[in-house]
């Protein structure tokens, strides 16, 4: 398991899987498999990936993982606080912290059993759907059909 502590601006943060309670837990999983979900689509446009917070999920899933430390004690999970507060923090971390944000992240979904699911969505690559497998296997197939007749 993975642990990381993250400082920025005097304040602390500490992703402990151990330490995660039920609620954190399942709000961070919501996240995930709506980002995994909305990775199956294509977007319209950028700005419908921006108005669906598409950009925003490593720092509302890292908003639900981590747990402030204050004077060498860690705060109870509030999920208010996770939403305003946490992600705030997150998005004014420096972009250096990013690879350790998506380890806590790659961390969390691995440990719950869903590591295919994030490592899909930290590749960023969009699943094809059936129609867009085959159609082109049917258009070749029926090519061929055609030539030899």
């Amino acid at each position: 398991m993975y642990f990381k502590e993250i400082e920025h601006k005097g304040r602390k943060f500490v992703y402990d899987f151990t330490l995660l309670n039920v609620e954190q837990a399942e709000l961070a999983r919501e996240a995930g498999e709506f980002k995994f979900n909305q990775s199956q689509i294509e977007p319209e446009s950028f700005k419908s990936v921006l108005k669906s917070n598409g950009a925003d999920w490593l720092s509302i899933i890292g908003g639900y993982l981590l747990l402030e430390m204050v004077d060498g004690e860690i705060q109870e999970f509030n999920k208010d606080k996770a939403e305003l507060e946490t992600e705030k923090f997150i998005k004014g971390l420096p972009a250096t912290e990013t690879i350790g944000l998506r380890g806590i992240v790659q961390d969390f979904f691995t440990s719950i059993g869903q590591e295919k699911m994030i490592l899909q969505i930290l590749q960023n690559v969009r699943r094809k759907n059936a129609i867009e497998t085959l159609l082109p296997i049917l258009l070749r197939s029926q090519m061929m059909k055609s030539e030899s007749e």
